[in-house]
């Protein structure tokens, strides 16, 4: 049984709590940029956060600036996998131009 500030969707667990800080940054990886240390979300993340599809959160987020998508190459007859991760903050510019 999950405690009470944890939330089951779309068969992940998602904490209603501040997120944990983001790992340093490795020394031999030369500096890091604020893009690449912030926190950045899943689309299931994101799905259970706002009450949405999963497949709604990757819509919304297919063109948009700043998403990081990493993807394989196709594997004969078979679809491409990709996996994306949403920045904070552009998950706060979409979540901004939504609510107008």
């Amino acid at each position: 049984m999950l405690a009470d500030n944890w939330v089951m969707g779309n068969q992940s667990a998602v904490n209603r709590e501040a997120p944990a800080a983001a790992p340093a940054p490795m020394a031999a990886s030369g500096p890091a940029t604020a893009a690449s240390i912030e926190r950045h979300y899943s689309a299931g993340e994101i799905a259970g956060m706002w009450g949405l599809n999963v497949e709604t959160i990757r819509r919304v987020f297919d063109r948009e600036p700043g998403v990081v998508v990493l993807q394989g190459p196709a594997k004969k007859g078979k679809r491409p996998y990709k996996t994306i991760r949403v920045p904070q903050t552009v998950l706060d510019r979409v979540h901004r131009r939504l609510q107008r």
